[in-house]
C-alpha cells in the first residue's frame, strides 16, 4: 500500500475470547507484541485496542468499536490497522463483506494480518481472501459445535448451567455443583406453597414474601416476572432443563417434584380447578369477616428454632385491611371441634352419610381400574409398535431414513 508522510500511524487489534481457552491461540500480550513490532519495522506509532473473553460471532465489542471510532476520527494519520490474524476481528463472513470491508474503503485504509503474511487485505484476491474468511467461518462453526456438545454433556450429567438462581450459591470449584443457599431456601420453598394454594397471584406472592425480608436490591417485593421465572424454574426441584428435555441434577432439591408440578398445573388452570395435595387445612374454607376473603395458611418459623407453626391470615384482595392478624391454626380447630360438637346427627342421617361414601368411593373405584386398563392397553400398543419398528430396521424392511426413525422413536 502506498503511504504519505502524514500516515505513520499503525493501529493493532487483538481479541482472545473464551472459547480460545485451553486451545494454542497465542495470548493477547503476544498479539500485542507482535503488532507493535509490525508497527516498529516500518517506523510507525503504535496504539493497541484489545477484547478479552468476547466472541469473534459478532461486532459488539467495547474495545473494537472504540478502534473503528478512532480510525474514523484519526484516517488521515492512519498506515493501517493490524492484527495477528484475519478472524480476530470477527470470525462472521457476513459482518466481514457487509460491514468491515465497506468501513476499511470507505475510510481508506486496510488491515494486515501477520499470520496470513499479507499487509492489504484490500489488494488479495477474492478467491484467496474467500478462502481464508471461510476458513474462519468454519472455525466458529467448530466452535459452536463443540461448545454446544460440552453444554449438552453437562446438563446430560447433571450439571446446571449458567448462573445460579437464587435460593442456591456459586458452584463450587472442584465439581461445579450449586449449593443451597440456607437464608433464602425457605423463602423459595413459601414461594411455592403460596402459589399452590390458589389463593395467591403472582404479585401476591412477592408482596407476601417481601413481609418477611424476601426482597430485591431496591428492597422493593419482586416484581410478577421473577416470581413467575422461579416458580417455572426446575432447577428447584433437582432437575436440569436443556432443551425441552429434564435431567437428573447432581445439586440438592429445595421443593418436591409434586409441588413443582402442583404449582405448574395451577399455570394451566383456568381457575375452576381446586388446588390438590399438600394445602393446608382450612384453606379455601374460612373467610374474612370484614371483607369476605378466603383465609390461606402459612407456616412461619418461630423463635430461637422452636419448630414451624401453621398460622391463618386474610388474602386481603379487596385491599379493605392496612394490618392484617395472623390466627394460629390450633385457635381455628378449637372452635371447629366446637362447632362439630354442637352438630347433633340422627342414626338415619348417618346411614344415609355411610351410603353416600360407600357409593362415592365404589364409583371411584371403577373409574381407577377402567384408568388403569386403558393406560395398560395404551402402554402394551407403544410397546409392540417399538419392538416391530427395531426387528424392521434391523432387517431392512423398515424403508426410512436414521433421522425420521429416530424421531419416531422418541415420540413413541
Amino acid at each position: 500500500m502506498g503511504t504519505k508522510k502524514t500516515k505513520n500511524l499503525i493501529i493493532g487489534y487483538g481479541r482472545k475470547s473464551k472459547e480460545d481457552k485451553g486451545r494454542n491461540n497465542i495470548s493477547i500480550s503476544t498479539q500485542e507484541e507482535l503488532c507493535k513490532k509490525y508497527a516498529d519495522d516500518r517506523g510507525c506509532k503504535f496504539i493497541y485496542f484489545s477484547d478479552v473473553n468476547k466472541t469473534g460471532d459478532n461486532l459488539n465489542r467495547p474495545e473494537f468499536q472504540k478502534m473503528l471510532e478512532y480510525v474514523k476520527k484519526h484516517r488521515d494519520r492512519i498506515y493501517c490497522i493490524v492484527t495477528y490474524r484475519i478472524d480476530r476481528p470477527t470470525r462472521n463472513i457476513q459482518d466481514y463483506y457487509s460491514i468491515i470491508l465497506p468501513f476499511l474503503q470507505r475510510n481508506n485504509v486496510t488491515i494486515a494480518c501477520i499470520n496470513e503474511g499479507f499487509d492489504d487485505i484490500l489488494k488479495l484476491e477474492p478467491i484467496i481472501l474467500a478462502m481464508y474468511l471461510g476458513m474462519a467461518a468454519q472455525e466458529l462453526k467448530n466452535i459452536k459445535t463443540r461448545a454446544k456438545s460440552t453444554v449438552e454433556y453437562r446438563a446430560r450429567n447433571g450439571y446446571t448451567l449458567g448462573k445460579q438462581p437464587v435460593g442456591y450459591l456459586k458452584k463450587n470449584t472442584k465439581g461445579g455443583v450449586i449449593r443451597i443457599d440456607n437464608d433464602k431456601k425457605h423463602y423459595i420453598k413459601q414461594a411455592f406453597d403460596l402459589y399452590a394454594t390458589g389463593i395467591f397471584s403472582l404479585d401476591g406472592v412477592g408482596r407476601e414474601l417481601a413481609k418477611y425480608g424476601f426482597v430485591n436490591s431496591l428492597g422493593k417485593p419482586y416484581p410478577k416476572k421473577r416470581i413467575e421465572d422461579i416458580l417455572k424454574n426446575p432447577i428447584y426441584m433437582g432437575k436440569v432443563p436443556y432443551e425441552g428435555e429434564l435431567y437428573d441434577g447432581k445439586h440438592e432439591p429445595i421443593i418436591s417434584e409434586e409441588l413443582f408440578y402442583r404449582v405448574q398445573l395451577r399455570f394451566e388452570d383456568t381457575g375452576n380447578r381446586r388446588p390438590k395435595g399438600d394445602v393446608k387445612t382450612y384453606t379455601g374454607f374460612i373467610k374474612c369477616a370484614k371483607c369476605g376473603c378466603a383465609y390461606t395458611g402459612l407456616v412461619k418459623h418461630g423463635a430461637h428454632n422452636s419448630g414451624t407453626y401453621t398460622y391463618y391470615r386474610c388474602s386481603n384482595y379487596n385491599k379493605v385491611h392496612t394490618k392484617e392478624r395472623n390466627i394460629s391454626e390450633h385457635l381455628i380447630d378449637e372452635a371447629m371441634q366446637e362447632v362439630l360438637e354442637s352438630f347433633v346427627i340422627s342414626d338415619e342421617q348417618l346411614k344415609r352419610v355411610k351410603k353416600s361414601i360407600f357409593e362415592a368411593v365404589s364409583e371411584l373405584q371403577t373409574y381407577e381400574h377402567k384408568s388403569v386398563k386403558e393406560l395398560q392397553q395404551q402402554y402394551d400398543k407403544l410397546t409392540d409398535t417399538i419392538a416391530n419398528a427395531v426387528k424392521q430396521k434391523l432387517t431392512g424392511e423398515l424403508d426410512i431414513d436414521d433421522d425420521t426413525y429416530n424421531e419416531l422413536m422418541k415420540k413413541w
